[in-house]
């Protein structure tokens, strides 16, 4: 048992250096990157990773980040910290700055960055509302609306040049539980429509590089497991399946696709190719668990 409690102690003190002590990239901008929050003895780090790489990069900030947005071709990280404020941290600089402080009891959540139009797409909730949250803009030290609708309106996703897609709550007591479904809004003429319709709750968006499939994460069929449907109408497909739930797709230029899978009460990062090979990425021995799995593809 001392063994074992050693070689394990071992593992985790090497982790660690291995987090800390990774070198730092030159420049991301022509790579493509992964990042995503891992839960480490120091609290949650925001971590970044070129696919294939074993080396884990963590991004520092002034304080706990909560959720956030990266641009490596800005060099500048958005997120919402433990402090409740949006922050931007720009690298280049090694400056850190507060972009927006919510006033009373309002709440700001799942920002997404605009970093063609230095804008920060984000859900706000009045007085801490979730049945009340809407898509706002964040530009120049201001916030306008984006999308607002009847119910609430979570997890936006930019795919450029102008659409936005989100998650719709449709119905929640009076259908016997929560219905939410994607939609997307142009951001040029305003109009928005429906994409998915499901009937349960569909979620975390994201549109692949080329545009042609959408993926989220839904419990259409119980557990959560990951979606696709081919855009602008097709019908939805399920990818993934199993007892456990998966979350946070992200989809590279050549098909790859990257997700959270969670089961034993243990988080995994999964890759799952074009052929059906699935496999599971090794991760340092320090990360508890992970969240908000997010791809910078130049």
């Amino acid at each position: 048992m001392r063994e074992y409690r050693t070689r394990r102690l071992l593992k985790l003190v090497i982790s660690l250096l291995l987090l800390v002590s990774s070198p730092l990239y030159a420049s991301t901008a022509d790579k493509t990157v992964l990042y995503f929050s891992a839960l480490t003895p120091e609290g949650w780090r925001i971590v970044m990773t070129n696919p294939g790489d074993k080396r884990y990069r963590p991004l520092p900030t002034a304080v706990e980040a909560r959720e956030f947005a990266y641009s490596p071709r800005r060099q500048a990280l958005i997120y919402i910290g433990s402090d409740l404020k949006l922050r931007r941290l720009d690298e280049a600089r090694q400056k850190e700055s507060v972009l927006y402080t919510p006033t009373g009891r309002d709440l700001l959540a799942q920002p997404v960055y605009d970093d063609e139009r230095d804008t920060v797409y984000l859900v706000f909730m009045p007085s801490g509302k979730s049945s009340e949250a809407d898509i706002v803009a964040w530009k120049n030290g201001e916030i306008r609306p984006a999308v607002a609708q009847v119910s609430s309106q979570f997890e936006p996703f930019l795919h450029k040049p102008h659409w936005l897609y989100y998650g719709h709550v449709h119905c929640t007591t009076a259908c016997g539980g929560i219905i939410q479904e994607i939609w997307v809004k142009n951001l040029v003429s305003g109009e928005a429509r429906q994409v998915t319709l499901l009937g349960k709750i569909s979620r975390q968006p994201f549109v692949s590089p080329d545009g042609a499939w959408l993926y989220f994460s839904s419990n259409k069929d119980g557990h959560y497991h990951i979606w696709r449907q081919a855009l602008p109408n097709g019908r939805a497909e399920r990818v993934t399946s199993g007892n456990n739930a998966d979350s946070d797709p992200v989809v590279t230029s050549d098909g790859i696709l990257y997700f959270i899978r969670r089961s034993g009460g243990q988080s995994r990062l999964m890759r799952l190719d074009p052929r059906g090979r699935l496999e599971t990425i090794e991760l340092p021995a320090a990360f508890q668990d992970l969240r908000n799995l997010r791809l910078y593809q130049p």
